[in-house]
């Protein structure tokens, strides 16, 4: 049966009326009247008037066949339309699936994969889709969602429904987040269940995936990612749905370099302190990058935004990678202000754009005050419990070749335990307790209410700490600071256990062991003669235990645990050197910062996120601000500009003398600011800021081949062609449709037009 690709065309064969109205205008009659010398050349038209007739015809004839050709060409007959195997005349289901996550940005010259699959769904619609056909249209991401589904298109309804898709596909945006494939297959499994037949039935269905099929989002180590996946796609085939992949790119190895860490240390950082600011590159791809320009640049969160991409970089390097590895350049920086500052690095450039800029915001301090408690005070300094820690914590650039700037973040204060009723807790971030025997009952209760609020607390033991006393006041039957009972103390002078990290995903591990190059870790390290007990088989839940000791019993050497909003550090020694050799080994310093950075990280603000992740940010009574206005980035091609703004409340906790800010909305990667406005000063305003960034795993872009489908899904599924450098249009339709009269009926209206103009002319020329 023959049909038309594009029927509504057809309204456009009314045209041949023209010719047919002008041959009648000019068939017009006129009043007559003799005239004597006209009689010769009347009988003589009388003669040829039935040659002239049938050449008017003739030429009438051919030009309403050129119109009514070309309207032909346009509507495309066709002899029979086969869609992707099925028979002609059998209805069809088709369910679409657009992979939405940020890979699919991937540029291929001037288009990306997302805009190949935009089209090529378009085509779909236009080509294959018929009318009764059913269709479907659902998105792959974090959250897919149906688009739209529509049952047994009729012929009117078709041109609609192609119309609706063109504007749903234009509205659609990649997301900055990968796809959850196990909740994207669980909706395109209901989906399926919703085109049934009169009886209820489920009817098989065409699925069309469109994605650039990332094998990280569908295998893990040893296998499937999730098993339900595969059993979803079991349950599909068995019910004799098919499953085609259409294959956007045409580039086996793609080239995609992203920046996959961005740092400053050490994490505390305080003004005209030097710290170092390292970023990270690496090629994700399977080629050799080459001419790499890398930059890195940093400013204020208050200053403009248009300043932001005309400040003097940092960093300018331009980098080689090779596939597969990475490059860490880091820089030293002295941050003249507090407050918050914004670190920018970005790479240019490479095929996926978004995984080439990483920001990270850095709240500034004047001064980390820390109050350090000292149970065996001396006049001597070198002679006190606290000596060590004073000196690290606050070390002299006074000596010879000094560099003359501050060397440290802290700035402690020095207290007794009988001076802790005078102290101010709100002016400190951290306090540590060094071999304190026993503390006043108002101080105590002082000291736990500072914790809960977000405070941190390292406690170092020693020769003044009973086990029993501290159990009384600070374990409070599991609910105290001490989350597990001391049991004494236990050591050996001629036989030194070796303190070694127990936790490899604690953050103060995960350091060292990143810098394990830099530092001296290999084996054991540091003794350790004596040191308190505890029951590790008693250790909550939520206690990491950082360090144990080398003994038999691999005994617990440091942990902390949560209290109320803050953290506690346990450290079951001394921190002088009279228990063990702590204070002089070569990476004391370093571990004593990053420890005190991890307990301090617990009580601020979250700064930095991940796309989709809930900002939230809280202030004491005192910062209470009564108009806050949010500036997030809009997703244009700035570090910056064209912000969205947004205002935003700041709410009071129940039951908190604080208050609270909270933003759901990150769905775009880049700097968000805020500026409050508080009633103390309303015409003045603090900026802050919190940053954004995408998972560089996404821009993983190792493809699922059909050979994996096969081994780890059990089926090969069928491809659909959808590259630029793949067969011809012309080919891939004739695979799909059979064959098409187009090309001959121009042929014919191009013949037709030039035998017009011969006969118009051969018949002017005959009747002169």
């Amino acid at each position: 049966m023959d049909l038309f690709v594009n029927p509504g065309l057809l309204w456009f064969s009314a045209l041949i009326a023209a010719p047919i109205i002008i041959y009648l205008i000019h068939r017009q009659h006129y009043q007559r009247r003799k005239w004597a010398a006209m009689e010769f050349l009347v009988r003589a038209l009388r003669k040829s008037r039935r040659r002239l007739q049938l050449q008017n015809l003739l030429l009438l004839l051919a030009r309403i066949l050129i119109i009514l050709l070309v309207v032909l060409a346009a509507a495309r007959p066709i002899l029979r339309q086969v869609s992707l195997g099925s028979p002609a005349g059998a209805r069809s289901n088709w369910i679409l699936l657009l992979d939405i996550s940020y890979s699919m940005g991937y540029r291929e010259g001037t288009s990306s994969l997302f805009d190949r699959a935009r089209e090529t769904l378009i085509r779909i619609a236009d080509d294959l889709v018929r009318p009764d056909d059913s269709v479907a249209l659902m998105t792959m991401a974090h959250d897919p969602e149906k688009i739209l589904a529509r049952r047994h298109l009729t012929a009117a309804e078709l041109a609609e429904f192609r119309a609706e898709l063109t504007r749903e596909l234009e509205d659609l945006r990649l997301s900055a987040r990968s796809i959850r494939l196990v909740p994207a297959l669980r909706l395109l499994d209901d989906l399926t269940q919703e085109f049934s037949d009169a009886a209820g039935e489920p009817e098989p269905c065409k699925i069309i995936l469109f994605s650039d099929l990332q094998a990280k989002d569908w295998l893990g180590d040893d296998g499937p990612r999730d098993r339900e996946a595969r059993e979803i796609l079991e349950g599909l085939r068995k019910r004799g749905n098919t499953i085609s992949v259409a294959r956007l790119s045409s580039d086996e190895r793609r080239l995609n370099v992203a920046i996959t860490g961005l740092s400053v240390r050490p994490r505390l950082v305080a003004r005209e302190v030097p710290v170092s600011v390292s970023v990270t590159v690496e090629n994700l791809g399977e080629r050799d990058a080459e001419n790499l320009d890398l930059t890195l640049r940093i400013l204020a969160a208050e200053e403009l935004a248009e300043e932001a991409e005309q400040r003097e970089a940092l960093l300018g390097e331009v980098l080689r990678l090779p596939a597969g590895e990475s490059a860490t350049r880091t820089v030293s920086h002295r941050f003249d202000a507090a407050g918050y500052h914004v670190v920018s690095a970005e790479l240019r450039s490479d095929g996926l754009v978004l995984d080439n800029r990483r920001f990270l915001t850095i709240d500034v301090e004047d001064d980390l005050e820390l109050v350090l408690v000292d149970g065996d005070p001396s006049i001597q300094l070198l002679e006190r419990e606290t000596f060590y820690l004073e000196r690290a914590l606050q070390p002299r650039d006074d000596g010879a070749g000094g560099l003359g700037v501050r060397l440290s973040p802290f700035l402690p204060q020095y207290v007794t335990v009988d001076q802790l009723g005078d102290v101010d807790w709100s002016r400190f971030s951290v306090a540590i307790l060094a071999d304190v025997a026993e503390i006043p009952p108002a101080s105590r209760r002082a000291l736990e209410r500072f914790v809960s609020e977000g405070g941190a607390l390292l406690v170092f033991l020693g020769d003044n700490v009973r086990a029993e006393e501290y159990n009384e006041q600070f374990l409070k039957e599991g609910g105290g600071l001490l989350p597990v009972p001391l049991l004494g103390s236990r050591g050996d002078p001629s036989a030194a256990v070796f303190l070694q990290f127990s936790d490899p995903a604690h953050p103060v591990a995960r350091y060292f062991q990143t810098h394990e190059s830099n530092l001296y870790l290999s084996g054991a390290i540091v003794a350790f003669f004596r040191y308190f007990e505890v029951d590790a088989r008693e250790l909550p839940s939520g206690v990491r235990v950082l360090c144990r000791f080398n003994d038999l019993e691999r005994s617990p050497a440091v942990f902390d645990n949560a209290y109320g909003r803050g953290r506690v550090m346990w450290f079951l020694s001394s921190a002088d050197r009279s228990w063990n050799d702590l204070p002089v080994w070569q990476d004391y310093v370093v571990f004593l910062y990053e420890s005190i950075s991890y307990l301090v990280g617990f009580g601020t603000r979250a700064d930095n996120l991940e796309v989709g992740e809930t900002f939230v940010r809280q202030y004491p009574g005192e910062q209470f601000a009564s108009q806050v206005v949010l500036r997030a980035p809009s997703g244009e091609d700035s570090i910056l500009s064209r912000e969205r703004v947004q205002p935003l409340a700041m709410r009071e906790i129940p039951g908190e003398k604080r208050f609270r800010i909270s933003h759901e909305d990150t769905s775009i990667p880049g700097i968000y600011r805020l500026e409050l406005h508080r009633p103390q000063s309303p015409d003045t305003k603090t900026v802050e800021a919190f940053a954004v960034n995408v998972d560089p795993e996404e821009g993983k872009l190792r493809t699922l081949s059909s050979d994996d489908f096969e081994i780890h899904f059990g089926f090969r599924p069928a491809a659909y062609d959808a590259t630029e450098k793949a067969e011809s249009l012309a080919e891939q339709e004739g695979a799909l449709r059979g064959h098409e009269y187009a090309p001959w009926l121009l042929f014919l209206a191009v013949c037709l037009l030039l035998a017009e103009t011969a006969m118009a002319f051969w018949f002017g020329r005959g009747g002169r």
